[in-house]
């Protein structure tokens, strides 16, 4: 057991018995896992998922039947996959009476407690943070598959189902356009470097 400082909403300090638990979210596809150093203090209990959040329902289990004193996050935003979860498991720990502190987040943390006026800021932030994770995972699945990256194709291609194919209808173009450049004088060194190899 670990006693901790922690500060109510109007900021006044009380003082909570109890373990301090940690929980991390990694998606292993675009993060590597926290170290545990990242906490910047004991941690009693490390809780830490990878793609899924098992971890975060069994860190519940604990607050339920354990006497806690705070759990500690690096962002708001690895409580859940949307807005929605992330207030159900606030409102979780706020029925518990355990302080949450994320460590990483300006509004929520040891310096700065979290008011009703951050709210809405704070809900915004976290739901562009998600959009954001979602939008990282995606791109790193297409190279894990090797499809080609998102937008319009370069000019001479088009757009396949699972990768760029060449577009007939502008190849002579783009030939007649390497041919002339290979052709030019300051390219010209170029060229007989490469006839060499």
């Amino acid at each position: 057991m670990s006693q901790f400082t922690e500060q109510s909403m109007t900021g006044e300090p009380r003082l909570a018995t109890g373990k301090v638990l940690a929980y991390s979210y990694s998606e292993p596809l675009i993060e590597s896992v926290p170290d545990v150093s990242v906490w910047g203090r004991t941690v009693d209990r490390l809780y830490q998922d990878l793609g899924d959040r098992a971890q975060l329902q069994q860190l519940f289990q604990d607050c339920g039947t354990e006497p806690i004193a705070c759990v500690l996050v690096r962002r708001l935003e690895e409580l859940g996959n949307t807005v929605q979860q992330v207030t159900d498991r606030l409102r979780q720990l706020e029925t518990l009476g355990i302080a949450l502190i994320a460590t990483e987040e300006s509004i929520g943390s040891e310096e700065q407690p979290l008011k009703r006026s951050d709210l809405l800021q704070l809900l915004q932030t976290i739901q562009q943070q998600q959009q954001s994770r979602r939008l990282r995972q995606g791109h790193a699945r297409n190279r894990i598959k090797t499809l080609p990256p998102p937008g319009k194709a370069p000019y001479g291609y088009r757009r396949g189902k699972e990768r760029y194919a060449i577009d007939r209808s502008t190849a002579p173009v783009v030939k007649d356009f390497f041919e002339h450049f290979c052709s030019m004088v300051h390219c010209g060194a170029v060229y007989s470097i490469y006839k060499k190899i």
